[in-house]
């Protein structure tokens, strides 16, 4: 199954109720996040990416028209889901490198252990 990359529930929100596609101006944070019922830096936080979209706030643009509280919310469990499973992926490909690493090191302090018995032994050998 491939994966995909969906969009955080702000961004959407963002296109809906603040700026539509090419950048024009549908409303303001401030108006919207009274519209909503929310502090305007919860909302600019929320159509920005910083934070996730709330149960709250899916109620609220539920209740203003914006579509259903399930739709919002589904949204931010699919974001939520993918981005942890890539940071799964990350951290799992981080070990894997980590451990390539820790074999290189072991397997070069093995060489130089052998190095320092053929010196050893040279030592030994010619006194």
């Amino acid at each position: 199954m491939a994966l995909h990359n969906p969009s955080h529930p702000g961004r959407i929100l963002r296109q809906r109720l603040i700026e539509d596609e090419c950048g024009q101006k549908l409303g303001s944070i401030a108006a919207v996040a009274d519209q909503l019922g929310c502090h305007r830096n919860t909302l600019r936080r929320v159509v920005s990416g910083e934070a996730s979209l709330k149960p709250e706030m899916a109620l609220a643009l539920e209740l203003v028209g914006a579509g259903k509280a399930e739709f919002w919310l589904g949204m931010q469990a699919s974001y939520d889901l993918f981005q942890l499973r890539q940071a799964r992926i990350v951290a799992e490909e981080w070990d894997v490198e980590l451990c390539r690493r820790i074999n290189e090191v072991e397997a070069g302090d093995a060489e130089l252990l052998d190095a320092e018995e053929v010196l050893s032994e040279g030592v030994n050998n010619s006194v």
